[in-house]
């Protein structure tokens, strides 16, 4: 037991580990001030993005009490990050960083900008830059997140989701002859399962025919409005597994329906399909 307990902590652990490590780590260095800006206006401004980048959730961004410690005992200094990447460098491992924001406040006549370049840390790379404009200081939360975008899109692209198939879901037949139905549901994996399928022995006495309930699964297909299955079921009626494969259905304001009636056996026929679920 005390194996078995050490072994999932261990699990734990390297799974928590993979998944922080996820998200790359960043350092934001402090926004140097140009012009007439004082710092404790390009201190906003780096809290400002910092907070964006947080919420932007793409990079892990490194506390700054870390950051702060490391650079007392480095004995860092503001203008060693665009002089001395040795120093950089060690920050970035001591914080075990792979990249860094800096920035730079600046006013110009005016105009108020904000310049900040992503760098990579082992190379001293620039691998994105953004730049914006306004003409208050207050303004500027306006164009933050836009540059927080522009730049961390270039090393975490946003991932789309794919819109859920409208074929997603179960649908139940109607029945035309025989009262049996059918009920199909679809994934979005294409992958189909038949839940239910009842139906009747061809015969020409149709009040004499054995009804047969089956199910299956396989793969569907939707393209340009029109649905192709490819399914294997299992019957009673049947020594050994069958196949159905290519009928194909027409996607209509109020459901699903077949293009040609759908049957096994003679007075089963399914034209109509309903979303259930």
């Amino acid at each position: 037991m005390k194996k078995l307990c050490i072994f999932v902590l261990m699990l734990l652990v390297v799974a928590t580990t993979m998944f922080a490590q996820e998200k790359p780590n960043v350092v934001i260095a402090p926004f140097k001030p140009v012009g007439d800006v004082t710092e404790s206006d390009a201190t906003a401004a780096t809290e400002l993005f910092t907070s964006q980048m947080v919420m932007q959730s793409k990079f892990r961004v490194i506390e700054h009490r870390d950051l702060d410690s490391v650079i007392d005992e480095l004995h860092f200094q503001l203008s060693d990050w665009s002089s001395d990447s040795n120093k950089v460098q060690a920050v970035g491992n001591a914080v075990n960083a792979q990249y860094i924001v800096r920035g730079q406040l600046m006013k110009l006549g005016n105009q108020f900008f904000l310049s900040t370049t992503l760098l990579k840390i082992e190379g001293f790379e620039v691998v994105a830059a953004s730049q914006d404009e306004f003409n208050y200081l207050g303004d500027i939360l306006s164009v933050i997140p836009g540059m927080v975008k522009t730049m961390t899109e270039k090393i975490v692209p946003t991932v789309v989701k794919k819109a859920v198939d409208p074929i997603v879901g179960m649908w139940q037949s109607d029945s035309l002859g025989g009262g049996g139905i059918l009920i199909i549901e679809f994934f979005e994996d294409n992958k189909l399962q038949v839940h239910q399928w009842d139906y009747y022995d061809e015969d020409t006495v149709w009040w004499g025919n054995q009804q047969h309930t089956m199910s299956g699964e396989g793969y569907w297909e939707y393209y340009n409005s029109e649905l192709k299955l490819d399914f294997n079921f299992y019957s009673s009626r049947f020594s050994k597994m069958q196949r159905i494969v290519g009928y194909q259905f027409t996607n209509g304001n109020q459901g699903l329906k077949l293009d040609t009636p759908l049957k096994i056996g003679g007075r089963t026929r399914y034209s109509q399909f309903y979303r259930i679920r």
